[in-house]
Formats: structure tokens, sequence, C-alpha cells
């Protein structure tokens, strides 16, 4: 089967400039529920035929780095590539970052790495340009950029500067194209960071979100008016594509797999424009067809090289809506030719279908768009097809995996059997058993990739089956048992939590999220409920309500869904020194913390964990006890509304307490936000008066502070937006070893 032989690509590129708009987080209902979205001037261009509409589907996890080096270059992002993940440069290594370029010279500059879209420019001495996230800088080297403007993009409290930047650097590219066109850029990246921020800071807050679409409405429609403006005066037609790098979930949060964070909006134009219909209006908007990030790049790349040469081993096909609407149907055609020829070099080892074989034989015979890119489609289902067992990137790693895992259940039994003379009756026997099954269970749960994102099922389910076993072998003891079972039962509504739950009804998003009135009534009873606590133990001192009532006053005023600012949370840790004086208090002391530190819709939760942890101490000291509170304490992750341990969004809420990026500050903030639950179990389940015999008791509360500690502070390291850092072994191995 080949394609026939006259592929004729354009002497020129067929667009000379190409502009890359990303609106961060930009989800695909902001913009195509156009009864619901404000941005009515895209709305317009999409129904004058002045922008083709398509729904950019991210892959898993859909963070923001995976995102843009997938959208510039087709590379895909794999779960399993820890060194990619945490200590990648991008496209290029260390060395390659540092390294001069040659454009100042005769030479013929080199951009060594992966190829891509920008390295095509850089390397053909097309000017390129760059204003927002920091991140491009680590993805390509500063110097592949005439010009380059960047924020730390870590602040996420920052929702308007940052976009303000951008905006200047969209008016000084505007002022260079026309006063020293000679220096204009041909690859110009715009990336707004404001929306993404709202999300994680605020929680998608309804008023924020619709002020920022309306004005990324407006620089839509204000880069438009200028391409067409710039293409005239500078004789070159320029392709932009604007969209979302990811979506976002009801929470603001990203990362997973849901629809809501995979798919997001995007637009294509161009001029001068093929069709236009001056008569249509918004609610004649087709319904956009889904492409994923590699189809954006391969279309951008081959639309802007001169030898319309597609992408090296990238699985991505031309959109047709691009090709119909701003290319020439018989160019078009040729194009799409170029692009089958790739596909069936990238299948060469494959044995097409005979159905597949004949129906590509007759579209080569006579070509059309919608015919050719069917069967482009249909090649490059064939290719997931056959790479959908592992990505080629993840096979080495796998197997490193599993070696962990398989040495890490080893280690368990191993331990279980030199502490078999330990074992004293068939209790003890059973739930030691009970417990090497559980650690073996939870390593067969972890070679799954599902296990990443549905962890929360696992921990919770396992608890209610531990509480069940327990109070049937310890009938003396059945009404804690069952309030244990009830208080488990409500905490695991308080938030919902996994893939196929996120959009679930929970006791947050139906009754505390989008109400502040009862969110600031629970902040209270939260509060009262500690100094109660503290009452019937006899420890209050009246120097302490003036302080900590304040503390709490700022927080039932902060009325947005979002962790309080810096101010707030300085104050609330002082009124928590002065309410506790001795170890009798820690557990309450670090309650009050963790209810002024975390989100307003999770303090009386906060305060239903500690009730849990307390009944506890009331139970008999028993292995399946023991266990019990391990699963309670890792249940409480989720409880909270937290995916995994340790995850990006939890990283970016670090951010929030402090005015910029602090490794000190952050990660002990952090402390108290992440592992408020699992370390309010082990507190509060602790002996009020330490004694020689519990000590052990506190040395494995100390150790899971400072591996906590040291794991939040490994994450906050890297700075970057890590939501999949705990996608990878070390999360895993963590878990191991703790267990």
């Amino acid at each position: 089967l080949r394609a026939p032989r006259a592929l004729s690509p354009p002497s020129s590129p067929l667009f000379h400039r190409i502009i890359i708009t990303i609106l961060d987080a930009w989800r695909q209902d902001f913009l195509f529920h156009t009864d619901s979205s404000p941005m009515h001037q895209i709305h317009q261009l999409i129904a004058h035929g002045r922008a083709v509409p398509i729904m950019a589907v991210a892959r898993v996890p859909t963070v923001t780095k995976a995102s843009i080096r997938c959208i510039v270059s087709g590379a895909r992002p794999v779960f399993f590539d820890l060194v990619e993940n945490l200590d990648d440069k991008g496209l290029l290594t260390t060395e390659q970052h540092n390294r001069p370029s040659n454009h100042a010279t005769g030479n013929a500059p080199v951009l060594p790495g992966r190829d891509s879209l920008l390295k095509r420019f850089f390397e053909a001495k097309r000017p390129m340009a760059m204003y927002g996230d920091d991140t491009w800088l680590r993805l390509f080297p500063e110097k592949a950029f005439t010009r380059h403007h960047s924020e730390f993009s870590f602040n996420i409290l920052e929702h308007v500067r940052l976009d303000q930047m951008v905006r200047s650097g969209i008016a000084k590219e505007m002022d260079i194209a026309r006063n020293s066109p000679q220096h204009a850029a041909m690859a110009i990246i715009f990336h707004f960071l404001g929306l993404d921020h709202i999300g994680h800071a605020f929680n998608n807050h309804p008023s924020l979100r619709r002020e920022k679409l309306i004005e990324y409405d407006q620089d839509v429609a204000n880069l438009v008016e200028w391409i067409a403006e710039s293409d005239q005066q500078l004789n070159i037609r320029t392709l932009m594509v604007v969209l979302g790098d990811h979506g976002m979930t009801r929470d603001g949060n990203h990362g997973g797999g849901t629809f809501e964070e995979t798919h997001a909006a995007a637009i294509f134009t161009a001029t001068p424009l093929m069709k236009v219909d001056k008569d249509a209006t918004a609610s004649s908007i087709p319904s956009p067809r889904q492409y994923h990030h590699e189809d954006i790049a391969m279309t951008l790349t081959m639309l802007s090289d001169p030898d319309a040469k597609p992408l090296a081993d990238i699985p991505g096909v031309l959109i047709p809506e691009v090709l119909r609407q701003f290319v020439a149907t018989d160019t078009a055609i040729q194009l799409l030719l170029i692009n089958l020829r790739h596909f069936l070099v990238l299948l060469s080892d494959v044995n097409l279908p005979d159905l597949l074989v004949h129906e590509i034989s007759a579209a080569l015979r006579a070509p059309t768009i919608d015919g050719l890119s069917r069967n482009c489609q249909q090649l490059k289902d064939l290719w997931d097809q056959k790479h959908s067992s592992a990505g080629k990137g993840e096979a080495s790693t796998n197997y490193i995996m599993i070696a962990s895992i398989a040495a890490m259940a080893l280690i368990a039994l191993g331990v279980t059997y030199l502490c078999r003379g330990l074992l004293k009756d068939a209790t003890r026997s059973f739930h030691t058993l009970l417990m090497v099954v559980g650690v073996l269970s939870l390593a067969l749960c972890s070679m799954a990739t599902s296990f990443i994102l549905e962890e929360h099922v696992f921990w919770q389910t396992s608890l209610a089956a531990l509480i069940i076993t327990a109070f049937l072998q310890d009938l003396d003891n059945l009404r804690i048992y069952g309030q244990l079972l009830a208080l488990q039962r409500v905490l695991r509504s308080w938030n919902a939590v996994g893939t196929l739950w996120i959009n679930s009804p929970s006791i947050s998003s139906q009754y505390l999220r989008g109400n502040p009135s009862v969110c600031d009534a629970l902040v209270w009873l939260s509060v009262g409920g500690v100094l109660w606590l503290k009452w019937s133990r006899g420890v209050v001192r009246w120097t302490s309500f003036a302080p900590f009532s304040i503390a709490a006053a700022l927080l039932a005023l902060h009325k947005t869904d979002s962790p309080i600012s810096g101010p707030y949370w300085a104050q609330g840790i002082l009124s928590g020194f002065v309410l506790s004086w001795d170890l009798r208090d820690v557990d309450l002391t670090f309650l009050a913390l963790a209810i002024l530190l975390n989100k307003p819709h999770n303090a009386m939760a906060l305060l239903l964990i500690h009730a849990a942890g307390s009944m506890l101490t009331r139970l008999p000291a028993r292995p399946g006890n023991s266990l019990i509170r391990y699963f309670m304490a890792r249940s409480s992750f989720h409880y909270l509304g937290l995916w995994n341990s340790v995850s990006a969004v939890d990283l970016t809420a670090g951010a929030v307490f402090t005015s910029q990026f602090d490794m000190l500050v952050g990660p002990i903030v952090l402390l108290f936000y992440v592992f408020s639950g699992p370390l309010l179990i082990r507190l509060s389940s602790l002996p009020k008066q330490p004694a020689k015999s519990h000590d052990s008791a506190w040395l494995v509360l100390w150790l899971r502070v400072l591996m906590s500690l040291g794991s939040i502070y490994f994450a906050f390291s890297h700075q970057y937006h890590l939501f999949n850092f705990d996608t990878f072994s070390p999360k895993i191995l963590f878990e191991f070893v703790w267990a």
C-alpha cells in the first residue's frame, strides 16, 4: 500500500507566523456552553467562520508541563517516567540548556533534543517570543527566544498581575510588528495563568471565573483584529491557536483523568479567510470534534514547515476542520497524503486489516479531505491499539516498580516470620495474617494506574471491613465500633474524590461550598468544640480566648471557599501556641491549627476525625485495633478531599499562605494542611500522659511527622506543580516503608 508518488509540499510555509495562546485550565464548557459562557466575541468569531472550534483533549496526567510539551512536540506524557517528571529540563539536558545559540554567528543554529515546532523555528532562524508561564523556560532554553518575559507560576494567589504581564507582552509584539517589522517574531507564545490560579486558590469561584473569561474574550478578539492588520502589513499569513492546556474539576483542581480535567476548549483562527458567514449567529456554533494535543502539534508544525514535514515518530493527525477553513482544497489533500504516508511508515511492521487497506486504496484513487482524514484517524487508532499495553517510556520503569513492590512484600513477610514468637494467641495470628494480606493487596493495587485515581476506595473499603471484623470478635465494645462505623460513613460523604466519584453529591458540595453562611457557622462550631474539649480537660486559660477568637472571626469573615491568607494563619499559629502549654493539649493545639489552616468547609470534618481518633483510645490494645488506626489515618487524606498523599493541588495550597514561594514556611504549613487528618488520628489516639511504656507510640508519631515533612520538602523543592509526584514510585515505596 503506497501513497501517490507525486506529493508536492508547498515551496514556502502555508503560514509564516504561528501564535499559541494558552488560557491555562480553559475547560471546554467555559466556551462551548453558549447559554452560560460570557465569551460572546469568540462565539461571534466562530459563528462568522473566522475561527474553527475544536475540543482539545489532554492526556493524563493533566498538568501544564506535560500538556505544553505535547502541544509543541507531540510527545505524550507517561505515568511512570519518574526521571522525566522530577529531573526533567523539558526537551533538553542541562548542558543543552546552557549551550549558547548560534544566532549571532553565520552557522546554522541547532537546538538539540526532541523534534518540535519551536525547534524547527529556531533552526530556521525564525525569531520566537514567549510571555507568561515560566514553565516554557524549563522546556526550552532562554537563548531559543528572541524576547521573553515570564513570572514565577507558583504564586497561585496572584491572578491579575501575571495576566497583565502577558498583555504587556502582546502590546510589545504589536508595537514591534508595526514599527520594526524586520524584528517581528514568527512564533509567539502567550500563556495566561489567571484562570488556573482562580481554580487552585479560590476553588473555581464563579464570579472571579466569569470576570476572567470576559477578560480573555476581549484579549482574543484584540489578537484576531491585530493579526488581520499585521498580516496585511507584513504580507504574511498567521495561524493562531487559542486553547486550554487542560481543564479543571468543579473545585478548580486538575491532574486526573475526569472529563472536566481532560477536555479543554480550543479555536484556530487565520487570515486570509476562505469562508465568512456574516449572517450567522452564536446559536449556530457547530458541535466541536475532539482532537488530542499531538494532533494540534502535527497541524501547527506541518502548516508552518516549508516542506510540510511531519513530526518524527509522532502519531498526530492533521485537523481537517482547519484545513477546510484556511487552506485551499488541493493543498489540503496534498498535506493529508503526506500525513497518511507518515502513518504508513509508523505502522510498517503491522499487518493492516483487509477492510482498512481497501478503504485507503479507494481513498487514494479519489482523494478527498474527508476520506483521507478518516483514513489517518483509523491508522492512528491502530497505532494506539499497538501501543496501549505500555508506553515505550514506561516499560523499563514498570519492571523497576514491580521489582520494588515484590521486594517490599517479601520484606513484610520476612518481618512477620521473624516476629512469629510474639504471636501468643489465635487472634494475634489472625490479625497479623490480615496485615500481611493487606500489604500484598496494596502491592497488587499499586501496579494498576487506576489505583492512582481511585486510591480512596482501597483504604475506605478496607477500613469498613476491619471495623466490622473487629466488633464481631469483640462484642463488649460493639457500641464504640458502631460509632466508628457511622463516623467513617459520614466522613466518606464529606468530600467526593476519585475519577468515578468526583461529580457525585457530597456534603461539602451540596450544602457548604455554595453557602458561605453555613461554612462560617461550622467554623464557629468547630472552634467552640475545641474550646469545649479544652474546658472538659480543665486546661483552659482565659488569656487564650482573645487571640483565638480574633483569628476565628477573621476566618469566618473570609467569604471565599479558599485557604486563609498570610495574616490570618499567622494569628492562628500564635493562638495555637497560647492555647497549649503541655502535652495533654498537643492534639487540640494541632486540631485548632488544622481548622485555621484548612479550607472552611473542612472545619467540622476535622473535628469528626479528632473524635474518631479519641474513640480508638477506648478500645483494647490489639493488633486489629492498631490496624484500624492505620487505615483510619490513611482514609483521612480522602475525607478532606485530597486524592493522594502529596499532590500539586496540595503543594500550591502551601503557597496560598505566603506572599511568595517560601521553602521554609510553605512545607510546614502543608504539614497542617495535607497531613492534618493522619496526624490528628495519631495524636488523638495517643495517651495524654506520656509514660515509659508509651515511648514507642510517640516514636512512631515523630517518625510519621518527619517522613511526611520530608516527602513534602522533596516535592516542594521542585516547585513546579508536581500534580503527579505521588503517581510514581516514591509515593508507593513510602507507603510500603510506613506499612
